[in-house]
């Protein structure tokens, strides 16, 4: 019993170990940007930070004009950034 404890452990150690080492080894051209300012328009009036997580419709309602909501999911490489004016994330 304690040997398949074990190599469950050890099975779940190399599965975090290898994902991590391949995140942190991903191009990702969103990491580069550290503006607000729109790409396309040069522009920050309508640029909106990307909100990313689970939230309740109540908190969606209230903040919709502070954040663009952008989902659940992450990737590692997602934009932060999301232009009203030109529907670009970036």
């Amino acid at each position: 019993m304690k040997q398949i404890f074990f190599l469950f452990f050890l099975t779940l150690s190399l599965i975090a170990f290898s994902q991590k080492k391949i995140n942190d080894t991903i191009n990702c051209s969103f990491r580069e940007n550290k503006s607000s300012v729109c790409p396309i328009c040069k522009s920050d009036k309508k640029v909106l930070p990307i909100f990313y997580g689970l939230t309740t419709g109540k908190f969606m309602k209230k903040n919709k004009k502070k954040y663009y909501f952008g989902g659940c999911e992450l990737t590692g490489c997602d934009p932060q950034y999301y232009c009203k004016t030109d529907r670009y994330k970036f």
